[in-house]
């Protein structure tokens, strides 16, 4: 888990938009609406939705844009003709309607509807990401991830509620849901893809960072085993002034049109950017776990110290890290387990 890393605010924007012949026109989920002034997110001031077309605007927060991709997360879910406590209901949405934001209020967004209408709604009605599962028995499966309860600064100790929503995308019928928690407000969100793991049907990695005390950063993974969605492992890193300690996880992956499987750092073919080194854990065959079982996680301290060389004999620089412990999991299918815990270095 690398260290210092700034918060990851995931405040973006998600386009449903494009051009049209007609140069002062766009075309947004098959409205044509004419185009207006993109909105500057910088300016907290009360906006009429009346006055916008659906123009999407970029926030300066923008960490993966093409990965946002907002809707409504309940049943029901109400637009408003501004961000105040005295605001007025003027539409409804249904469950699992896109929108795009507009811009970004303490506790609502100003969306574009697709009823190409502008209104504000509150933000904890909103998933962020709609992400289509891997799925090992269904292709059929759409994951609609969101905060549902914000932290009241970006960067403390307090959490926030992540949900997860399994749905049917053909007939949007929930299937599963899951709710976990997030320090801050932010998080980055992948899939892993190529993941081998026993009765995966999915599997999420979420990266968050907060400071308590001292600058942490985490790593949060989440399963669907195809019965239902839960915490698979979840670790955390600290570090200040060049001084930490951390972990690094590795995970079963499938190499591309192969039968291999090997384990690697966060369920990635990554290469280490100080090495040039591929991250991946040497199969232990001799731990008596199947790799398509087997999660592992090497623990390590780093600490400066005064008239250490700046680089190694090679150029690559110089690092001072410790390997104190690796514990190997047992994934069964439906539950992890710690089997074994190796005291000192056993693999990079």
């Amino acid at each position: 888990m690398k260290l210092s890393l700034s918060i990851i605010v995931l405040i973006t924007f998600f386009s449903c938009t494009r051009t049209s012949k007609n140069n002062n026109q766009v075309v947004n989920n098959g409205h044509t609406i004419s185009k207006k002034k993109p909105i500057n997110n910088t300016d907290t001031t009360v906006i009429d939705p009346n006055t916008l077309g659906c123009l999407v605007t970029h926030y300066p927060y923008s960490n993966n844009p093409e990965q946002l991709t907002p809707g409504t997360f309940n049943k029901v879910t109400y637009v408003y003709n501004s961000p105040k406590p005295e605001a007025k209901i003027v539409d409804t949405l249904s469950f699992n309607t896109s929108v795009n934001i507009l811009k970004d209020y303490p506790k609502f967004y100003l969306v574009c509807t697709n009823k190409a209408k502008n209104g504000y709604i509150k933000k904890t009605d909103l998933y962020l990401n709609k992400m289509l599962g891997s799925s090992l028995q269904s292709e059929d499966y759409h994951y609609l991830i969101g905060i549902t309860k914000y932290a009241k600064e970006a960067d403390t100790y307090e959490g926030s509620t992540l949900k997860f929503i399994k749905i049917n995308y053909k007939s949007n019928e929930i299937l599963d849901s899951y709710v976990d928690s997030v320090y801050g407000g932010g998080y980055e969100l992948k899939q892993v893809y190529s993941v081998a793991l026993k009765n995966a049907d999915a599997v999420f990695h979420i990266t968050h960072n907060y400071f308590h005390d001292i600058e942490t950063d985490a790593d949060l993974f989440v399963i669907d085993d195809g019965k239902k969605i839960s915490r698979l492992i979840y670790e955390e890193g600290s570090g200040d002034g060049g001084d930490g300690q951390g972990s690094n996880i590795y995970l079963p992956i499938k190499l591309t049109n192969s039968k291999k499987i090997v384990l690697a750092k966060n369920g990635e073919l990554t290469l280490n950017n100080m090495t040039a080194k591929p991250e991946l854990y040497p199969y232990p065959a001799d731990c008596g776990i199947p790799i398509d079982q087997l999660i592992v996680v090497q623990y390590w301290d780093e600490e400066m110290q005064d008239g250490q060389p700046d680089y190694n004999p090679d150029g690559t620089a110089y690092n001072d890290i410790t390997i104190t412990s690796t514990d190997y999991y047992k994934w069964d299918g439906s539950n992890l387990k710690k089997v074994k815990t190796i005291k000192g270095k056993t693999a990079p």
